[in-house]
């Protein structure tokens, strides 16, 4: 009896497995696209940063800022998310078992994962910002 009862779970079992493993790939895709961005910011305000720390700018202060502007992209990418996934629920409902799409545990799991992946990938350029020395930035241009 267990085997039939495996055999009749297996291809949906492999259709989570896979689903999963898409799932993590995109994770790790947004958080590789996030970090980027606040990277390449950083990267093309070392000007500013460098004369910000040279007016004896805190460290904490620089390292918000930039944080907190490269932390309002992923906002706005959550905001565009909720709604699209609020849009596409009926969609989503025939491939769900025991499960809403709108169900507030789970888009609140979602939204716990992503904003910790966000904040973890705009926090390190942004502590690589206070990082930068000051009369070097301002000499090389």
């Amino acid at each position: 009896m267990e085997d039939r009862i495996a055999a009749t779970i297996v291809t949906p079992r492999f259709m989570a497995l896979l689903l999963g493993l898409f799932a993590g790939t995109a994770l790790l895709l947004a958080a590789v696209g996030i970090f980027g961005t606040p990277a390449y910011a950083v990267g093309r305000r070392r000007r500013e940063v460098g004369i910000r720390i040279a007016m004896a700018a805190a460290a904490d202060d620089v390292a918000r800022l930039m944080a907190r502007q490269g932390f309002g992209v992923v906002a706005g990418g959550f905001v565009v998310g909720l709604v699209g996934s609020l849009a596409l629920s009926r969609v989503l409902t025939s491939l769900l078992f025991k499960v809403k799409p709108t169900d507030p545990v789970t888009l609140l799991a979602v939204v716990t994962v992503l904003a910790t992946v966000g904040l973890i990938a705009c926090y390190v350029p942004a502590r690589r910002a206070t990082r930068i020395d000051a009369s070097e930035t301002l000499r090389s241009e």
